[in-house]
């Protein structure tokens, strides 16, 4: 699957680049069939991976504990949106940079848990980085919205000399991170060759889109497709059960459908006022609070992946 998105992801490079300029009502058309083939679905089968880690640890799930918790969370990250919105903004880019490094980069249970969270941190932190700072008049569009208190320093940052200065940082403090994991646990060269190679064609290609083009390739592509096929071998832990990508897409139906509803509105609303701007906000701070309880439950199932692929 890897080879196919990564070879989707050259192929809208050369096309916008080389062939024929992408009209952006095109690229929000494949920005908004990603996020809803893919995107929002990865997301919608919480619950049952949660029932699911539960039932490999041998212990009892309740659905009405699980959404009160899940709902509790979001709710707690709403308000620290709208009262602490430079904290929630730091929050949530440490979060999803944690979440990305997660999925693309599993590594073995040996490694110290610490050392694991730190490397996938950094390592996801220099997509988000890449993803935001090379596009900064899309993204500045919507960060002034959430932080009109910090116009200042945010122009400050998307300069291009602090934004270039920023990601060499980030990308210096990486490759540190792999020298020293391949110094202390030895792993494999050819592990590392593959893992610089793929992280340098994801980087270029999301520098070399456009932002809803970009966005719509890592996320709605790369992540969730990644994310929903660890999740179909999740849910497939026993060898009697097996589950196919079309099953799994039926079970993410339900509350798909909820979310649907909700991009409705907020379209609705975003054409009323005549600016997407507004749209993209509300898009990026609903995703922002769905992150912090749909990262736990991940990340639990990520634990379970690894203790049965490396045991």
């Amino acid at each position: 699957m890897s080879r196919v998105l990564l070879s989707v992801g050259v192929l809208l490079v050369v096309w916008n680049n080389y062939i024929m300029p992408i009209p952006e009502t095109i690229q929000w058309i494949i920005f908004g069939a990603t996020i809803l083939i893919a995107g929002i679905p990865h997301g919608a089968l919480d619950h049952i991976v949660a029932k699911q880690n539960s039932s490999l640890r041998d212990r009892p799930f309740s659905s009405t504990q699980f959404y009160l918790t899940y709902l509790s969370r979001m709710v707690l990250f709403g308000i620290c949106w709208y009262f602490f919105p430079s904290f929630a903004l730091l929050l949530f880019i440490v979060l999803s940079a944690f979440h990305f490094g997660e999925t693309d980069l599993p590594l073995p249970v040996s490694i110290h848990k610490r050392s694991a969270i730190i490397l996938q941190t950094n390592y996801g932190l220099l997509i988000v980085l890449v993803l935001l700072l090379t596009h900064s008049q899309e993204v500045l569009s919507i960060l002034t919205i959430i932080e009109k208190e910090n116009t200042v320093l945010l122009s400050l940052i998307f300069k291009p000399l602090y934004s270039t200065l920023i990601i060499l940082i980030t990308c210096s403090l990486l490759i540190l991170n792999f020298v020293w994991l391949y110094r202390s646990h030895r792993l494999s060269l050819e592990k590392y060759m593959i893992i610089a190679f793929r992280s340098i064609l994801i980087l270029g290609i999301i520098v070399y889109l456009p932002l809803p083009l970009a966005f719509a390739f890592y996320f709605g592509c790369w992540h969730s497709l990644q994310s929903l096929e660890n999740i179909r071998q999740h849910l497939s832990n026993s060898g009697s059960r097996h589950i196919s990508f079309t099953h799994l897409l039926q079970k993410c139906i339900p509350f798909s459908l909820i979310a649907f509803m909700g991009i409705g509105v907020l379209t609705f609303l975003a054409t009323y006022l005549k600016t997407e701007s507004v749209f993209l906000f509300f898009f990026f701070v609903g995703i922002a609070i769905l992150t912090a309880p749909h990262l736990e439950v991940m990340s639990d199932m990520y634990e379970h992946l690894r203790k049965k692929e490396y045991k």
